[in-house]
Parts: structure tokens; sequence; C-alpha cells
């Protein structure tokens, strides 16, 4: 798996709750990574190269950190109901609890006054955007 860092030299401080943060990334990276293993075990093109792109920058007064992957995305009439409680587009249901998405949407935009914006193209791959406020003094 191919994994693309773009940090920018501008980076800013922000304050938040490591430990929800932290549970928010590593939620994001699981998603990515289970769609592009499912991308890869579907689809079985010789080619597939998974790809998680990881971008940081300062964008006005917020954070901008998206995350991009090449995996499975998700389908058109499933993307509405994503922060859904309890729905899951993951194939076993032992896999997903179809909680991660919506504790991701209530700890970024409740608990941290930020953004979570999330697009995604079947079988081509899903971005997801965090705005997060500047920490400022």
């Amino acid at each position: 798996m191919n994994i693309i860092r773009n940090f920018g030299n501008d980076l800013v401080s922000i304050k938040g709750n490591f430990t929800q943060l932290q549970e928010v990334f590593f939620n994001l990276i699981d998603n990515a990574y289970d769609a592009m293993m499912q991308r890869r075990d579907e689809m079985r093109e010789a080619q597939y190269q998974p790809t998680l792109e990881i971008t940081a920058s300062k964008e006005n007064n917020r954070l901008e950190i998206l995350i991009q992957d090449n995996g499975m995305g998700v389908k058109r009439e499933d993307l509405e109901k994503l922060f859904t409680p309890f729905f899951t587009t993951k194939l076993s249901s032992k896999k997903g609890t179809g909680l991660g998405l919506y504790v991701i949407r209530q700890v970024i935009e409740e608990n941290h006054r930020g953004k979570v914006k999330f697009t995604s193209q079947y079988q081509k791959g899903s971005q997801t955007m965090i705005l997060l406020p500047i920490s400022v003094g």
C-alpha cells in the first residue's frame, strides 16, 4: 500500500481533545484501508495500487486535513446515509458497527467546532475533509 503525506510548512496549532482526535483519524484511516482491500479483492484489477493520501494545510483560519483513498468508494444511494447511526457499508456486520462516521461528525463538529465533508465515487475512492479552527493565542 502506498501512503502519501503532504504536510505544508505552514501547519498551525489547534486546541482539541487529543484522544478524540486520534480516534477520528484512526477511524478514517481504517475505513480507507478496508475500502482499498475491498476494491483489491472484488475488482481484481491487475495494475491496482492501494493508495492513501493525507494532506494537511492552513486554509484561512482553519487547519484543513484531507484523507483520500482509491478504494471501493460508496454507492450514490448510500452517500446520504453514511453519517446515520448504525448504517454501515462494510460487507460483514462483524467488521463495522455503523458508528464510525457518526461519531467522527459528533467529535469534529460538536466537540471541536469543526466541519466534516465526505465525497465518494463508487469503484474509484473516497475523500474526507476535516476542517478545524486554528488555535489563537
